[in-house]
């Protein structure tokens, strides 16, 4: 038993950490206020501007090196960075600025694109008629969803491909990334993926 000169409590010695440059080899202090103590240290508002500064500037100097990091993490971790996107993106749509900006780039794209516009209201109205129906599942992954209708040719406005939103982005996204992912054979947790051009193959017979 031994009492910690911080709390002034007798505690056992178990409850105490090492400390090379104390006269015993055991810290003074138990761990329980050296954890307080380094949470207070840590978490002021000194401490959090000081961190920020520090690595701005780390950054500014190993753009490279960073750039590099990013490109390996992103890589590693394809939904998670996908989910984060999707979590900000909504986020940022969900303000005032965010709705303005994507109503100026929905017209910018509808402005741009007027067919394949005219293709997607075509569209929404056969499904609205009943002359298409959607099924409630993914047909690529057969995950239940209300899956997008991607169009492979727009001048046929009613032959559409049923995917979820995961599956409709890697098929846009044919990035070395995603190409990897989408000729994978075994499923994964978060969504199932076969070889790309069976999957076509199967869609259109």
């Amino acid at each position: 038993m031994r009492e910690c000169r911080k709390c002034k409590i007798e505690k056992d010695d178990n409850l105490f950490g090492n400390l090379k440059c104390s006269k015993d080899g055991i810290n003074p202090r138990c761990r329980k206020c050296c954890c307080e103590s380094v949470k207070r240290s840590t978490k002021s508002p000194k401490a959090i501007a000081n961190k920020k500064i520090y690595v701005s500037a780390w950054q500014k100097q190993n753009k490279e090196r960073r750039l590099e990091q990013s490109r390996a993490w992103y890589e590693r971790n394809l939904e998670r960075a996908r989910e984060m996107s999707l979590k900000a993106t909504r986020k940022y749509f969900a303000t005032e600025h965010g709705r303005k900006k994507a109503n100026e780039k929905s017209c910018k794209w509808e402005n741009k694109n007027p067919e394949k516009r005219r293709v997607h209201d075509r569209t929404m109205y056969a499904i609205e008629t009943g002359k298409l129906i959607r099924p409630n599942k993914c047909s690529r992954c057969e995950k239940e969803c209300i899956p997008h209708a991607h169009h492979e040719d727009y001048s046929k406005s009613l032959e559409v491909i049923w995917l979820c939103s995961t599956c409709h982005f890697y098929h846009h996204h044919k990035s070395k990334h995603y190409a990897e992912r989408t000729s994978e054979k075994t499923a994964k947790a978060d969504a199932m993926f076969r070889p790309q051009e069976e999957t076509l193959g199967d869609m259109q017979k």
